[in-house]
């Protein structure tokens, strides 16, 4: 099977409301060829994103949907669920050789609203930043990122782009301006992902309220038997909104 190129993707994923097979396969083996780099057995990694309510984001999933992101690329970022942190940090270090080298008080690119510990784990074969998530749900930080370019995640089950017809774009439309985010936005401008100019109507609007079970989102199944339950996550970016009858809002994330 001839292997899909990120522009070929894209015509696939934004012109449709739904993914097709062939992009879905694609993204699939992407997915578990590099997972298979980062972990010493991909079957159990799986299993414990399961159990302790965990996800994959950040970098390493935008690294996947788009083979150019991998330069430059370093550690996976894991959310985990508030009270499964300890639980997976410890699974880490039995299964995958983990040893915790520092905690850490700022993850760039992602607000600290979001999470209430992180940490910075070096294993057989790859770092991890280990993150607790504010919430139960370890999708609660996701919103939290600077730009939706990196509003995605990998669970046990599924993929999910949460803004496909910006990040297949190659685009990400930023959050909101702090000095941390200034510096962000400089790196992220490097990895070929310009921002976004405004935004389009209820797709990004600041006052449109988003989940990742929404007609925006794209999923992609993974081939389980055994679905995961990460919570309902309910958000909105606040800040520039799409027509003059939306009311500007400010930013906020809740959980339900």
């Amino acid at each position: 099977m001839k292997k899909l190129t990120f522009p070929a993707l894209e015509d696939v994923l934004v012109s449709n409301s739904g993914c097709s097979e062939f992009a879905h396969d694609e993204v699939c083996r992407r997915f578990n060829e590099l997972l298979s780099l980062e972990v010493t057995n991909t079957d159990r990694f799986l299993e414990a994103l399961r159990h302790y309510k965990a996800v994959l984001s950040g970098r390493f999933v935008l690294s996947m949907l788009d083979p150019m992101q991998r330069e430059g690329f370093h550690s996976i970022t894991v959310f985990v669920a508030h009270e499964e942190f300890d639980n997976f940090v410890e699974f880490m270090e039995e299964y995958e050789e983990g040893s915790v080298e520092r905690e850490l008080d700022e993850i760039c690119g992602l607000h600290a609203d979001g999470f209430t510990k992180a940490v910075y784990m070096v294993c057989a074969r790859d770092t991890f930043h280990i993150i607790q998530s504010a919430s139960s749900s370890p999708l609660f930080p996701i919103p939290y990122f600077y730009s939706t370019h990196l509003m995605n995640y990998v669970a046990h089950d599924r993929i999910c782009v949460g803004y496909p017809r910006f990040t297949f774009l190659r685009q990400g439309l930023e959050v909101f301006s702090t000095p941390f985010a200034t510096s962000f936005t400089v790196k992220s401008r490097n990895m070929m992902f310009p921002f976004a100019e405004g935004c389009s109507p209820h797709l990004a609007c600041g006052a449109c309220a988003r989940t990742f079970q929404d007609e925006f989102a794209c999923t992609m199944d993974l081939d389980t038997m055994l679905p995961g339950d990460y919570g309902h996550l309910l958000w909105k970016l606040g800040g520039a909104v799409c027509c003059p009858t939306c009311k500007s809002t400010h930013r906020f994330v809740a959980t339900s």
